[in-house]
């Protein structure tokens, strides 16, 4: 099966946790069968944007990464204006950047499929192309569409609508999606759930030791993530649990206040912050805590937390976000209401105080997440759902 793939999210060296997601599914895709050719478009950064904005500085880095991890991915530029502007029709000019190579392949090997990684900007270029070449598309949404993009305008809401209708199926990673693009769209019959998977080879022999008092969260350091919830709930706990610790892994634009608050709230000893590290170094961090707390307001659905539990770790999320499709509170974590710090505090002090009942926990974790959201399952899914399409 000849499969085009359009993803505006995908890993680089400077970046190697952007759209990792996408960039697991599509090797085990490969492992499957599958031929890909993978378009993992980047914003064009003209001079002097390159020189003196690090953001767009960073866009004309990722040109210079034509593969990543042993799948070819080619990266054209295209027109993005800063601050999202004419956002509703920037799959548009996504299209008009991607439609010469896209010819190319096509008339040398032709598609059966395109697989479009979020509606806007790649599902809507995606759709132009399925008009222009006959090529049926999958959209996959994880959570920006509909949590964000949504919400800026009804240029924008109309152009969400019209790549779902005229798709021939959305994959939304959890039930929360589903649910909020079904009522976005009103076609409830073109949405199916199929949750991620998560690379579990570096899980298999990294089951967690359960240090106590060990909290972890592994997340882009935004407010939404909820990491200052867990900063006021160590400061809550330490007089109880003085050896309580909490590293927070990963880096963005919060780290700078989220260090702050650690040490206005006289905890900044006890909170340790790791900066960005490369996906595979994720499980040994989270070998060593007791519990991974991400009391985030905002999630698509979280591979982070699958992660986690294959560590052997119980993990704390919200009610009513996508993760709540896998962990059943109070047996494999803990789900707690978004923004309640007391509720949180409640959760923790219950794990933290019980190590055999918290480790019986991350047992359960563990076996669920290696069991049921291994992305051989998640491929085998998508490709019984290509099948379906192409026939």
């Amino acid at each position: 099966m000849n499969i085009l793939v359009i993803s505006h999210m995908y890993p680089y060296p400077a970046n190697t946790t952007k759209g990792i997601f996408v960039h697991q599914q599509n090797l085990e895709l490969q492992r499957q069968g599958c031929q890909l050719t993978v378009l993992a478009p980047r914003p064009w950064s003209p001079f002097p944007l390159s020189l003196i904005n690090p953001r767009w500085r960073n866009y004309f880095s990722i040109a210079k990464a034509p593969s990543y991890d042993g799948i070819a991915a080619r990266r054209p530029p295209y027109l993005v204006f800063p601050g999202g502007f004419g956002m509703a029709s920037c799959g548009r000019r996504l299209y008009r950047a991607l439609k010469k190579t896209v010819s190319g392949f096509h008339n040398n090997k032709a598609f059966a499929l395109i697989h479009a990684h979020t509606i806007l900007p790649d599902g809507q270029a995606g759709l132009f192309l399925k008009q222009r070449f006959g090529i049926p598309l999958v959209v996959t949404v994880h959570g920006k569409d509909v949590q964000q993009t949504a919400y800026r305008n009804n240029r924008c809401r109309q152009a969400i609508i019209n790549v779902v209708r005229e798709a021939d199926i959305v994959v939304v990673v959890s039930a929360k999606i589903k649910g909020m693009l079904d009522q976005l769209t009103k076609m409830p019959e073109k949405t199916v759930v199929i949750n991620n998977g998560f690379d579990s080879s570096g899980f298999l022999e990294n089951h967690s030791s359960g240090s106590a008092g060990a909290i972890i969260s592994v997340s882009n350091l935004v407010k939404s993530k909820g990491l200052a919830l867990n900063i006021h709930a160590v400061a809550a706990l330490r007089d109880k649990y003085p050896h309580i610790r909490y590293t927070v892994v990963g880096g963005g634009q919060e780290a700078a206040s989220l260090k702050q608050l650690a040490w206005d709230l006289e905890v900044g000893d006890l909170v340790e912050f790791t900066g960005r590290v490369p996906n595979k170094n994720v499980p040994g961090f989270l070998a060593k805590a007791q519990v991974f707390s991400l009391p985030s307001s905002m999630e698509g659905f979280g591979v982070a937390y699958l992660e986690a539990m294959a560590a052997g770790l119980p993990v704390i999320g919200c009610r009513g976000e996508g993760i709540a499709d896998v962990v059943r509170s109070g047996e494999t974590g803990m789900l707690i209401e978004p923004h309640n710090l007391d509720e949180l505090v409640r959760a923790l002090d219950q794990l933290l105080a019980d190590p055999d009942w918290t480790g019986e926990m991350g047992t359960r974790a563990r076996n669920l997440a290696l069991n049921k959201f291994s992305w051989q399952a998640n491929a085998e899914k998508m490709i019984n759902l290509f099948k379906k399409i192409i026939s």
